[in-house]
């Protein structure tokens, strides 16, 4: 958040406050749900966890298997072991959607 708030020449809680009024969510949980977005779609076999976490921002493995739980109610590794495809569904969370396995 201090990035982007240096980037616009704001102050962070300024930036924090604004978004949240704007969006309903707070920032940090705007960006993690959009890099758990991009984390699981798709996650394939070949994907190593660790890797894809780093990729989408999170350096902390444990935080990332954390989090993914907590949205798709699955971990990452038994989230992409399971069989079938993919389909769009509510999620827990208050009109967001993310994906579960069929």
């Amino acid at each position: 958040m201090t990035f982007l708030a240096e980037k616009f020449n704001v102050n962070p809680s300024d930036l924090s406050n604004q978004f949240r009024q704007e969006k309903g969510v707070t920032l940090t949980n705007y960006i993690n749900t959009k890099r758990m977005e991009h984390a699981a779609s798709p996650l394939r076999a070949s994907d190593y966890i660790q890797e894809r976490a780093e990729r989408c921002g999170f350096l902390d493995i444990n935080y990332f298997s954390h989090l993914f739980k907590r949205r798709y109610g699955l971990s990452p590794s038994k989230f992409r072991k399971a069989s079938g495809g993919i389909e769009r569904v509510e999620d827990k969370g208050a009109a967001r959607q993310c994906y579960s396995i069929k």
